[in-house]
């Protein structure tokens, strides 16, 4: 078993977000693709194929820093802890279109 399923929701081949996940100091990972239309049924289809202890969800358009993935997973070493989000890498000139409190 795999310590994380990062699962990235996209209808293409996102580069700069494969870029990024190789070059996290945090290996033990697969990652999943959720490439059907209709983010629920996809969300559910990649959760099902997922081996990983913790499952993170991705975007596309995300610029990753190398220890994002270590430091998403820490807090997962207490108990108490069933959830995290991180802060957003999504880039500058698209955070505009993005409400991330509703």
């Amino acid at each position: 078993m795999v310590k994380a399923s990062v699962v990235i929701c996209t209808m293409s081949y996102p580069e700069k977000v494969m870029e990024g996940l190789h070059r996290q100091t945090f290996q033990d990972f697969e990652i999943l693709w959720a490439k059907e239309k209709g983010i629920v049924h996809s969300m559910n289809k990649a959760l099902s194929r997922a081996r990983g202890e913790i499952f993170v969800r991705l975007d596309d358009d995300v610029d990753l820093p190398e220890r994002w993935l270590e430091h998403l997973l820490k807090p997962f070493s207490e108990a108490i802890v069933a959830g995290v989000t991180g802060p957003t890498y999504v880039p500058k000139q698209r955070r505009c279109n993005r409400d991330s409190i509703r």
